[in-house]
């Protein structure tokens, strides 16, 4: 099985491999300084949970890394922990590992035995990998029969809950207790005389218990779940443990009932990178209905809709719809729904109940030939459980009131495969709800996704979307009348616009239409009719006129709505045109024609293999006494002691079979890469140039204890080759070269625009955005560049050109990375301007992007032009600067 990671699921990686190479060399508090408080290219902060200062849970552990990595539900924390692994390993500097992997259930750790057990599991798969097929996988219900050489020569991994460790009374759990058989562990790993922190028995005897082993292993330690592992009682379990580092692992970084972060937050991935990278399925349309019986007829009509998305886009999927029913004593328990369900026509072998009494579920209920597609539950779902294929959630009890509802929610949620659907029907989830429950549904819905399941406050409003769902044979989006691209409110007064600005005036005189209500209709009132966008204060005078109980869900209407009127009236819905962009051009030796120059070619240009004939590191030393030895790595220091504290022998030691060529192809594993830049003759090459040279200074064995610090040099030696490499091709083949040109082959697609983040809820309305919906700005000063160029008399249209998507424009980069421009601009001269705005912090790193934005505006011989705006150019505004390469390009 292949599995790629995601571009943020590398980031976490990236990050965290960079937090444990810092560690060595400038301490922890300081290398999670530099990766915790990271700004992106926008100046924004990566991590909004990164604490002040780094603070270790305990003085005694301040010297082991505890860091807390946040990734929402759906996210891959499994498969990330597993990818994890190998990077904290080489921080331990063990070939083999101790981990002791915590998570919060039986049923969850019954499920994460199996997956790492199974050959055929990516994380299985990854730790193979990183350890290799001899790495063990053991449920901590058989601790008792770990040999002692098996921390010799493979990673060992015990999946155990938390509570299982977590007691004050040690006496009453086994893992506390002496096993005479641990002996022989005891013997071996046991240093003279023994730590104080060894549990002792009443005749002051060393316990011979598993946890004791376990402090003398001193394991690497996954907490999955960590918001559940924050009491005193479980930090006491890591102090009994000893781990040599802690990776936390949560969805949400905040304590129960508080608003307090959980300590060392050292990543934060935002949920719509999830959406935008495919990992879910959003936003979630929650659709109410008049009684529960009517819910359950639009869900079977949902999952009938949705059946036929799949077969008319030749997809896979099997769209299942989960029930939430009520306890067995009230109105609608599972069976009684399971009834219902027969009697509407659903056949008996596609329903499943899953409670706590009944387990009817199939244990695949992804194979082909699973027939299952309705799933009734109360809350039995909540954990060790997962099916990508679940697409529709119909909540027949009071939501707000379910303590099971954030499960439900994530278990829908997951995108099938972790690729987006051809049929966009098939790339969002569904709710269904009575009448009256659709206020709760909604903010429940939108807490649990911010508390639970790992979204911010921010995104929760675009990702919990309400319709009004009118009966079963109509599937539409419910928000507007049939044709006629409008929404419709009743209200119970005449909503007032007198507090308004003229402008939001004339706005509501153009797209909004008041009139009262017949005296018989149900309701009574006004009925406003809504028929162009219009801004949040115009939404929030017409959202007071509605009866209190329904205005949470009626101004997410009313939000939903006024975008996507903006995208049914954007010159891309009138199949207007956007003018082709310029994309740069070089001749590649490697594929012997022009290609488009983008991070891939260049990459295949790049002469990675040219490491010259003394590839050698500089500035590296080794200093070894009977107690420290220290390692010089380009001028930072490391320091390692060798005795006063009682590590474990090195679990990798080959005695005789230590040697120069042990080490050698040791090294070539080490310092491989895998994005595959080098040959493997290459990696020889440098390897033997420096062990020669090293060799002539210090002793073989010398050099195998300090191998992990010799990788190391030896791969900062590599990242620079890289860097200069980088440099010198994008030198090569686009600034120096004069056969280097423009083609304008890029095109906007008219109607496919990847918005699938925040949306935009500013109070001014964009009017010459081609596609209508933006998404949200970046900051304050990018919506000040984008109002100004839509509100620049010269502009045809603009667009907001979305980062790393699939049909956004780019420019290459030399760091092997390509570049999104933020603004692309179409005159009304028929010229086109690509504008790229960057804070003042930022403008030094900068450099390459002007230059290569000014390369493509002089190849394309006046037919496209660049403009960097930067905040505090001057004493020019960011509006002025716009204006002016505008009114340039016009004359």
């Amino acid at each position: 099985m292949t599995f790629n990671l995601k571009n943020y699921q590398q980031q976490v990686l990236d990050r965290l491999e960079e937090f444990f190479r810092l560690a060595r060399l400038q301490g922890i508090p300081a290398a999670y300084e530099v990766v915790a408080k990271r700004r992106d290219e926008n100046g924004n902060k990566e991590n909004p949970y990164a604490a002040p200062t780094y603070k270790p849970i305990f003085e005694e552990l301040k010297d082991r890394p505890h860091v807390c990595v946040r990734v929402p539900t759906a996210g891959g924390k499994t498969y990330l922990a597993a990818c994890t692994l190998p990077l904290a390993a080489r921080y331990m500097e063990k070939t083999f590992p101790t981990i002791l992997w915590f998570v919060p259930s039986d049923a969850i750790r019954t499920q994460t035995v199996a997956m790492l057990e199974n050959r055929s599991h990516p994380c299985r798969l990854k730790i193979e990998q990183a350890f290799g097929i001899n790495a063990k996988v053991y449920d901590i219900e058989d601790f008792d029969i770990m040999r002692p050489q098996d921390f010799y020569d493979r990673a060992c991994i015990i999946v155990s809950t938390v509570q299982m460790f977590r007691i004050t009374q040690t006496s009453k759990r086994r893992i506390y207790a002496t096993h005479e058989h641990f002996e022989p562990h005891f013997n071996r790993f046991l240093p003279n005389p023994p730590p104080n922190s060894l549990e002792c028995d009443e005749q002051g005897k060393v316990k011979l218990s598993f946890v004791n082993l376990l402090h003398l292993l001193r394991p690497m330690v996954v907490l999955d779940e960590a918001h559940n592992f924050v009491s005193d009682l479980s930090r006491e379990v890591l102090q009994r443990i000893n781990p040599t580092c802690v990776i936390e692992w949560t969805a949400t970084p905040r304590e129960p009932k508080t608003d307090k972060p959980l300590h060392n937050v050292l990543i934060s991935i935002p949920a719509e990178k999830l959406q935008a990278e495919e990992m879910v399925k959003l936003p979630i349309a929650v659709t109410e209905h008049a009684d529960w019986e009517q819910a359950v007829q639009g869900a079977i009509a949902e999952q009938q809709k949705l059946k036929q998305a799949a077969k008319e886009s030749n997809d896979t999927v099997r769209p299942i719809v989960l029930y939430q029913a009520q306890d067995k004593n009230q109105e609608v328990p599972p069976q009684t729904l399971k009834a219902h369900l027969i009697e509407a026509g659903v056949d008996e072998k596609k329903i499943a109940i899953a409670t706590g009494e009944i387990k009817e579920l199939p244990e695949n209920l992804l194979a082909h030939d699973c027939p299952i597609e309705h799933i009734i539950t109360v809350d039995a779902l909540r954990e060790g459980w997962d099916c990508s294929y679940a697409y529709v959630l119909c909540a027949i009890s009071n939501v707000r009131s379910s303590t099971a509802i954030e499960q439900l929610m994530g278990r829908v949620m997951r995108m099938p495969h972790a690729t987006r659907r051809r049929h966009e029907d098939l790339n969002r989830a569904y709710t269904h709800v009575p009448k009256d429950n659709i206020t709760d549904a909604v903010l429940a819905m939108r807490d649990k996704l911010a508390v639970g399941l790992g979204f911010e406050e921010r995104e929760t409003q675009w990702a919990v979307q309400t319709n009004i769902f009118t009966g079963a044979d109509d599937l539409s989006d419910g928000l507007f009348e049939a044709k006629e691209p409008a929404i419709n409110f009743d209200t119970i007064a005449k909503p007032n616009f007198e507090s308004l600005s003229e402008d939001d005036k004339k706005i509501v005189s153009e797209a909004v239409e008041v009139r009262p209500q017949k005296p018989e209709e149900e309701g009574g009132g006004y009925r406003v009719t809504v028929r162009k966008p219009i801004p949040e204060s115009v939404q929030r005078a017409i959202v007071q006129a509605v009866p209190e109980n329904r205005r949470v869900s009626e101004a997410s209407r009313l939000q939903q709505a006024s975008r996507i009127l903006a995208v049914r009236k954007s010159p891309a819905a009138k199949d207007e045109k956007f003018a082709r962009l310029p994309q740069l051009m070089f001749f590649s030796p490697e594929e012997g024609k022009k290609v488009i120059a983008d991070a891939d070619s260049l990459y295949v240009a790049a002469e990675w293999n040219n490491v010259g004939d003394t590839p050698l590191i500089t500035g590296f030393s080794v200093e070894e006494d009977a107690k420290v030895f220290s390692i010089f790595l380009q001028g930072g220091e490391v320091k390692y002691e060798k005795t006063g504290d009682y590590h474990l022998p090195l679990l990798d030691d080959k005695g005789d079979l230590a040697d120069e060529s042990y080490l050698s192809r040791w090294l070539e594993e080490q310092i491989r890469c895998p994005q595959g830049r080098y040959f493997p003759e290459t990696l020889k090459k440098i390897i033997t140039a420096n062990l020669k040279k090293l060799l002539e200074i210090y002793p073989t064995e010398q050099l195998i204890r300090a191998k992990y610090q010799l990788a190391e040099a030896l791969k900062k030696w590599l990242e620079q080759h890289e860097k200069r490499t980088e440099a010198v091709t994008v030198k090569q083949f686009l600034f120096d070269n004069k056969e280097a040109e423009c083609v304008f082959s890029f095109n906007f697609p008219p109607r496919i625009y990847d918005a699938r983040e925040i949306p935009y809820n500013g109070a001014y309305q964009f009017k010459k955005h081609y596609y209508g919906n933006i998404g949200a700005l970046d900051s304050d000063e990018e919506t000040k560049c984008a109002i100004a160029l839509d509100e620049a008399a010269e502009v045809k249209f603009w667009i907001r050109n979305l980062p790393r998507k699939e049909h956004s424009y780019s420019l290459p980069l030399g760091g092997g990375a390509n570049f999104y421009p933020d603004f692309i601009v179409q005159l009304k001269n028929g010229k086109l301007l690509v504008v790229e705005y960057k804070g003042a912090h930022l403008v030094a790193d900068s450099v390459l992007k002007n230059a290569i934005g000014e390369l493509m505006e002089k190849k394309s011989a006046g037919g496209c032009f660049f403009v960097m705006v930067t905040e505090g150019a001057g004493e020019k505004t960011i509006e002025q600067q716009v204006r002016e390469k505008i009114k340039r390009l016009c004359k």
